[in-house]
């Protein structure tokens, strides 16, 4: 792996899943993809994750899901709601509903 410091397994077409605290998430096996996987999701004082904690939007239909982006929270309606419409009015509502709201 092309960073010592992350946790995950490679793939046959060289890409890495993250495996730290069940993330999945699929990065290039590069130090910089790498790097910036860890910096940009674990290191709580990055600028994006302040900003994802102050974000956060509540489902109004489940008890206690909260999404700190507009795709986690679309991914959830699809998910668990069934939700196949176009997206476009969900989003109106994500960006509409005050910071800690109900969408």
């Amino acid at each position: 792996m092309a960073n010592p410091l992350f946790s995950g397994v490679v793939h046959a077409d060289g890409h890495v899943v993250c495996t730290k605290n069940g993330c999945g998430a699929v990065i290039q096996n590069t130090t910089h993809d790498l790097s910036s996987h860890l910096t940009k999701l674990y290191n709580p004082e990055t600028l994006n994750q302040v900003d994802q904690a102050h974000n956060l939007r509540a489902c109004s239909v489940c008890r206690g899901y909260t999404a700190r982006n507009y795709h986690s929270f679309l991914g959830h309606c699809r998910r668990k709601h069934g939700f196949h419409d176009l997206s476009k009015g969900l989003r109106y509502r994500f960006y509409i509903a005050s910071r800690g709201g109900k969408v």
